[in-house]
């Protein structure tokens, strides 16, 4: 009986509800400060600038480095005579200083392919970390790292040439093609670097230690075989009908 009326007596009693039931346990949600956000925006800024950094002071990185600058001193020079005297010239003239500059980027993405940057990063393991750079997040910033470093480094020396190269156009339809070429060249140059940065990346987890052999391997030796077969598709070939169609120096006849 005394049962009964305690089950009754409870029964009738009102429930709380839901909402007030759960605002003691769970706190509600605070959504980040821009203070915060702005710091967690630099930390990520601070670790893409250091894998930046670790790549720049690879050995082959610091040659494609250097010889992107001489080429692109050499062809400014020759894209200022040859704009004035022969402006028909000019787009030959900055294919080939395009030609040169994937070169030398692909030095710098072959460092990428080693462990040459693991390398770097791991001497300035112990500064990173009295800074509070985890090594990991900077490791994850890689493959970004080297697509920047290459845009920086090689990218703009080639829309320097570029530049230089229409700067003294004089045609009736000059401005329409000058801004054709310079458009061209920073679309080639956009996909050159995401394509090598993905390709190193690549052959880094693929082959670890011996990635470089494996970057080498896919970069070379399908080029070997490619005069006793024309349609083997090779990295080489790619961006070399890549950089024609960017500054639209197909011939109509050869046209896929």
């Amino acid at each position: 009986m005394a049962s009964s009326q305690a089950v009754n007596v409870s029964a009738s009693e009102p429930l709380a509800p839901p909402s007030r039931l759960g605002a003691s346990s769970q706190p509600p949600e605070q959504l980040p400060s821009h203070p915060q956000a702005r710091a967690e925006w630099r930390r990520w800024l601070a670790t893409l600038m250091i894998a930046q950094h670790a790549l720049g002071r690879c050995l082959a990185a610091r040659i494609g480095l250097w010889l992107a600058r001489s080429v692109a001193v050499g062809f400014v020079v020759a894209g200022l005579y040859v704009a004035r005297l022969a402006p028909d010239a000019v787009d030959a003239v900055l294919r080939m200083a395009l030609v040169a500059l994937s070169w030398c980027a692909g030095l710098a993405a072959l460092s990428a392919a080693g462990p040459a940057v693991d390398r770097a990063l791991e001497g300035g393991r112990g500064l990173l970390e009295t800074r509070g750079v985890e090594l990991g997040m900077v490791r994850r910033q890689r493959l970004l790292a080297v697509a920047v470093w290459l845009l920086r480094r090689i990218g703009l020396p080639a829309l320097l040439v570029a530049a230089a190269c229409v700067a003294l156009e004089r045609a009736p339809g000059g401005v329409g093609a000058a801004l054709s070429l310079v458009l061209g060249t920073a679309c080639y140059v956009l996909l050159l670097a995401a394509g090598l940065a993905v390709l190193a990346e690549l052959c880094r987890v693929i082959g670890r230690s011996r990635g470089q052999l494996l970057f080498l391997a896919l970069a070379f030796l399908p080029q070997l075989f490619a005069p006793a077969w024309p349609e083997l598709p090779t990295v080489i070939s790619g961006y070399d009908r890549l950089l024609d169609r960017c500054l639209r120096l197909e011939a109509p006849g050869l046209k896929p």
